[in-house]
């Protein structure tokens, strides 16, 4: 399988390849550092079961981020595909990184702050895409509260039933709870966010800049970006700051922030089932 990707990278790039190492790709693909004899070098992700298009996404959304994220360091793609026996792989621009600045997260604040600047008239997006390797459905919707039960909640309860985390009538309570959220969201435009925004998915480049990347891209009230940054132990309070002094939150976020929440906690429980099913459970019933 690798001796196929290295066949099909050589040809694509007109270069023998020199030496590769295993490097982090995430949890869910193998990556690789790989250096051609022309001294080029490329970070290759690859998988052999993922679904098909699962990197010609990812590649979207980071063109996304590219154009848009301008204070923030976005590898280039630069190549993407599917190989005889459904082998799939992203190759993209080798980023030398390292250890974060001083001034890391405050940057990384600033850059998230102008990125959420980009509008657009409906929340969701003009294409599906993956969260991990769950599908994310992202058709347009006019309210975020519309989006939020329609597009993030309702299909990953449906599939954690399906899972046998939940039951059918605890989806029905939740679908009848879920009638009350609509209040307790504020009136906002919808921004473009990287919609998978934690510590594993942020980097430090050689220059100190800051980046993001492996992203799940679509059109979003900002504050699910925000909520999805708390988790997993969250990030330095100097990005909160940042942020804030450019773009402030509405009251009452911190209240609100546990059902944003919701959806990447089920997100999980699909994954991974375990604790994540109480805590999903939690979340529901403090908001029920």
């Amino acid at each position: 399988m690798k001796n196929a990707l290295f066949s099909a990278l050589e040809e694509r790039f007109q270069d023998t390849i020199k030496s590769y190492r295993g490097i982090t790709g995430g949890d869910i693909n193998q990556a690789l550092h790989i250096t051609f004899e022309g001294n080029g070098s490329i970070f290759v992700k690859y998988n052999g079961s993922a679904p098909a298009d699962l990197f010609e996404k990812e590649a979207i959304g980071l063109k996304m981020l590219k154009r848009h994220a301008l204070d923030l360091r976005i590898p280039d793609v630069l190549d993407y595909g599917v190989l005889d026996g459904g082998l799939s792989f992203l190759a993209l621009e080798f980023i030398e990184t390292s250890g974060m600045t001083k001034n890391h997260f405050e940057k990384l604040g600033q850059g998230v702050a102008h990125l959420h600047k980009t509008l657009f008239s409906h929340f969701g997006s003009d294409h599906d895409n993956y969260i991990g390797l769950l599908p994310q459905k992202n058709a347009y919707r006019s309210t975020f509260s519309d989006f939020f039960w329609e597009m993030r909640i309702l299909p990953q309860l449906q599939l954690a039933v399906k899972n046998h985390h939940f039951t059918l009538n605890e989806l029905g309570s939740i679908e009848h709870a879920s009638k009350h959220w609509t209040d307790l969201f504020p009136t906002e435009e919808p921004v473009l966010i990287h919609g998978d925004l934690w510590a594993g998915n942020i980097f430090t480049d050689s220059n100190g800049n800051a980046g993001i990347l492996d992203p799940a891209v679509y059109y979003s009230h900002r504050e699910m970006e925000l909520a999805f940054t708390h988790l997993f132990g969250g990030f330095d309070a100097s990005f909160y700051h940042a942020y804030s002094v450019i773009l402030p939150l509405s009251p009452g976020f911190e209240q609100r922030k546990r059902l944003y929440q919701l959806y990447p906690v089920l997100v999980h429980v699909n994954l991974f089932g375990g604790a994540y099913v109480n805590q999903a459970r939690t979340i529901i019933n403090e908001f029920s």
